[in-house]
């Protein structure tokens, strides 16, 4: 029997559609510059950085390098589909004035005309909103001695920004009354009159930016927000798991940064509040409470040293407080340590940090509280992080009812930032 005329094409056919398989499935360079920019742009919101791509390596040309994850950003663009093994490169420079911005097109070929002068950009990243400008010849923010066939796209930073993802001033990890997500179980050596022993710490609360710009006439981005939490104590040895205090903290903020300087001031309401089965068990009567109630104005200030130390240091004082006999005056500094060297392709990182504050309340005698463990991201994407954390803290109580009693416990801690 003769096979049928159309069976004769079907090779070919096949040989055709694996071929066109294949070059579907292999991304050039304009697809991987596409996806890097939308990268730089959405996950790490680098200002004003500049890439080109060739054979599948990335070079990132960035003003400003100061505060980002530079081990996480070559590992995230390492990952995109068709990136060469060790293909990610990233240079610090300084930019000229002016940009021409021309508006969004399609990529175009470099032809033999164009010889001798800087290959053209890429349009638009995919899934972005096709107002990224494009860039062409000397144009281009950087001097990048381009080859023909390089690709090039530029990620422009927002002159400004309602709700940023992003915080100027990161939080103080040691800090044991900023604002987050946390649980903790704390043994209590010395707790002074509550006789507490085994405690769960908890907290809710988070730092939210509601507008971010340039600074006018000077350097850096600003922004303000708010802070918001709530802080309380449970005495787990007692049969109901009783809530010894609870404090409420909330206030507005202004934020500062400009390379690894940042800055935050703020204004912030604190009151504490003993729990009502603390109170039954221990026979507590209303004059035998303090009523802990303030307003505090106070000045941070911090500077990153590379990617791996973070020194800071400010102080506050009360404006408004019950009981009146209370003294106002707060230091504050401290440090935090991120370890270069990570495990599990660069999810855990070791981390070690401290917090110490001065009051004159306690005649500037310092508070302690040191912790240290380990830090849990997803290292394909900025996200949020999860700390694990051997806690010690030696000093007046950060509980605020029991301000005057001097405690010493030691603990475990899971604590989440966004």
């Amino acid at each position: 029997m003769q096979a049928h005329p159309s069976f004769r094409f079907l090779p070919v056919l096949l040989v055709l559609s694996l071929f066109t398989s294949a070059v579907a499935q292999t991304p050039d360079d304009r697809y991987i510059a596409g996806y890097a920019a939308a990268v730089l742009e959405r996950e790490f919101r680098l200002p004003d950085a500049t890439l080109t791509v060739e054979n599948g390596r990335i070079t990132v040309y960035v003003q400003d390098l100061s505060g980002a994850d530079v081990d996480k950003i070559r590992t995230v663009l390492g990952r995109i589909r068709g990136v060469a093994s060790g293909g990610v490169k990233l240079v610090e420079k300084r930019a000229p004035q002016s940009v021409t911005s021309l508006p969004d097109q399609s990529p175009v070929a470099p032809t033999p005309a164009s010889s001798g002068s800087s290959p053209v950009s890429t349009g638009s990243a995919p899934g972005s909103t096709g107002s990224d400008p494009v860039t062409t010849g000397p144009t281009l923010p950087y001097d990048l001695d381009g080859q023909p066939g390089m690709v090039k796209q530029e990620v422009k930073a927002d002159d400004w920004a309602l709700l940023p993802r992003t915080k100027l001033f990161a939080p103080l990890l040691a800090d044991p009354r900023w604002p987050h997500f946390s649980a903790s179980w704390d043994r209590y050596d010395n707790s002074g009159a509550s006789s507490l022993k085994n405690v769960g710490s908890i907290s809710f609360g988070e730092s939210f930016s509601f507008y971010r710009s340039d600074v006018p006439f000077a350097r850096g981005r600003w922004d303000f927000g708010v802070q918001a939490g709530v802080f309380a104590i449970f005495d787990l040895d007692s049969d109901s798991k009783n809530l010894v205090n609870a404090d409420y903290f909330g206030g507005p903020t202004l934020s500062y940064r400009y390379k690894n300087f940042s800055m935050l001031t703020r204004i912030y309401h604190q009151s504490s509040h003993l729990g009502d089965e603390f109170i039954l068990d221990n026979n507590i009567t209303q004059a035998q409470r303090i009523n802990l109630s303030y307003e505090e104005v106070d000045l941070l200030l911090s500077y990153d040293i590379g990617n791996f130390l973070r020194v800071y240091g400010g102080g506050g004082y009360i404006v408004n407080v019950e009981p009146s006999t209370y003294d106002r005056g707060v230091l504050q500094y401290g440090f935090e340590f991120t370890s270069p060297w990570k495990a599990f392709n660069g999810a855990v990182t070791p981390v070690v940090m401290a917090d110490f504050k001065n009051a004159d309340e306690n005649g500037y005698a310092v508070d302690i509280s040191a912790r240290a463990g380990v830090r849990i991201e997803n290292p394909r994407s900025a996200s949020q992080r999860i700390y694990l954390l051997l806690e010690y803290y030696n000093g007046r109580s950060p509980n605020g009812q029991f301000f005057i009693e001097k405690i010493e416990y030691y603990g475990v801690g899971l604590h989440v930032y966004f």
